[in-house]
């Protein structure tokens, strides 16, 4: 499935955490609110479309994990190990 164009929500907030800091000191973002509910609707049926699509094209396994509502950060409280700023080994 390709990315679906995020529509903008009031709801949604980027935030830096008071507390939580990346290696070189500088606070990380925090992400809170909620996707759009238009933006959800069409994720969930590019989802359902997909393994359709590549079903029909032969795949003979597919695999995936359906949309979330909620917005979240990969940044957010992970172990070090796992940090966006992390570098690359």
């Amino acid at each position: 499935m390709g990315p679906v164009r995020q529509i903008p929500s009031p709801d949604a907030r980027v935030t830096l955490d008071p507390t939580v800091r990346d290696r070189w000191g500088i606070p990380v973002a925090r992400l809170s609110g909620a996707t759009h509910p238009q933006t959800v609707r069409t994720a969930e049926h590019m989802y359902a479309r997909a393994g359709e699509w590549l079903t029909a094209s032969g795949a003979q396994q597919t695999w995936g994990s359906p949309p979330r509502r909620k917005l979240g950060g990969g940044q957010q409280r992970a172990p070090p190990a796992w940090a966006m700023t992390q570098q690359a080994r």
